[in-house]
């Protein structure tokens, strides 16, 4: 017998376990017709899948939930928990299918196989929360009913667990509440937390959402925890330097001038010699978070003063290591203020001043 017309342009071979398989064809044509059928083929078991499954959950969830001892299954019928789950199916199926989509050498389809993986992934995360968040409305319907729900209600408790605004560990501050300190428990009614000064204090739940609370969780999960501290300075004391007040700084501080102020020749006053050491000084700290601001500015004070605020971020998130740190930060940055011929402004200072 003669050779077929598609002996040259269409080879399959199996893998040794047959649960892998080798499509080669020389032809533009079968290999078109063998990626639209590939791709019609996830289409379709995706539909498929996604109103076989529906169908029958929803079928046996209607059967249960009409028995008397499933009210909680109504409530959740009722609030289409099951319909939201339903699309795990064909996004199941579409996220499987990436893999298979990128080992077809076909110009585009390959390069579709990675997003359209993590796009169903993606949607499959979506789908989880609408369905947790319908549950969550399920419980608050079923718990309705109960005779204490008027006394103990939870809808603000399960408020916070739908949008994860606390966690037991959490450090928070509750303005009006002497609460400063961490969550230690999460009950329907009541959030107690533990101040440092280990007192505890009782929370009603509905605080979190009627109040401006602060949690100190992302700064924990970041890795960087702020300094922001202002110095003070007493006008009188800023002046430009003269060159034997720059030969000393040049002699008594620990790096040259030139290092913090390379343009040396340009005019500066003491206090942005100083404003431009403590940049360099701090850039050059090992705790210093440097994918972090970093920012060392004037900024405008209450009092008839010039202010320098400090702003940047320490690598050390716990609370007595993190004051060690900025404590030494703060010392060494107070120690230099006479070096560069400035003075701390102090209110008795100003009441000195007056005739």
């Amino acid at each position: 017998m003669g050779e077929s017309m598609f002996d040259k342009a269409l080879r399959i071979e199996g893998g040794p376990d047959w649960h892998h398989f080798h499509v080669y064809t020389d032809s533009e044509f079968v290999a078109v017709l063998l990626v639209a059928a590939l791709l019609l083929a996830i289409l379709l078991a995706s539909a498929i899948c996604y109103y076989v499954t529906r169908s029958i959950m929803l079928l046996i969830v209607g059967r249960l939930a009409r028995q008397e001892r499933h009210k909680w299954l109504r409530a959740a019928e009722r609030h289409k928990v099951f319909h939201r789950l339903a699309p795990l199916v064909p996004a199941a199926i579409i996220y499987a299918a990436g893999p298979l989509l990128s080992g077809i050498t076909f110009p585009l389809i390959a390069a579709l196989g990675h997003p359209l993986s993590v796009l169903a992934a993606c949607y499959m995360v979506y789908t989880l929360l609408r369905a947790a968040l319908a549950f969550l409305d399920s419980v608050s319907e079923r718990y309705s009913h109960f005779p204490s729900a008027s006394e103990r209600p939870i809808k603000s408790f399960l408020q916070i667990a739908a949008y994860d605004m606390l966690r037991v560990g959490d450090w928070i501050e509750v303005p009006g509440f002497v609460a400063d300190g961490t969550v230690i428990d999460i009950a329907l009614n009541t959030i107690k937390v533990r101040n440092f000064d280990n007192s505890i204090v009782m929370l009603p739940s509905y605080v979190l959402l009627t109040n401006g609370v602060k949690n100190w969780r992302g700064m924990t999960e970041s890795g960087g925890r702020r300094v922001k501290h202002a110095i003070h300075f007493d006008a009188d004391t800023v002046r430009f330097p003269d060159e034997a007040h720059l030969a000393r700084l040049r002699r008594d501080i620990d790096r040259p001038l030139a290092a913090f102020a390379p343009d040396d020749a340009r005019p500066r006053t003491n206090l942005g010699l100083y404003r431009l050491y403590l940049i360099a000084h701090f850039r050059d700290h090992p705790a210093i978070r440097h994918d972090m601001p970093l920012v060392i500015r004037q900024v405008q004070s209450t009092q008839p003063v010039v202010a320098l605020e400090i702003f940047l971020y320490l690598d050390e998130t716990r609370w007595e290591p993190y004051e060690n740190l900025q404590s030494d930060m703060l010392d060494h940055a107070y120690g230099l203020v006479p070096l560069f011929g400035l003075r701390c402004w102090q209110q008795q200072c100003a009441a000195s001043r007056q005739p």
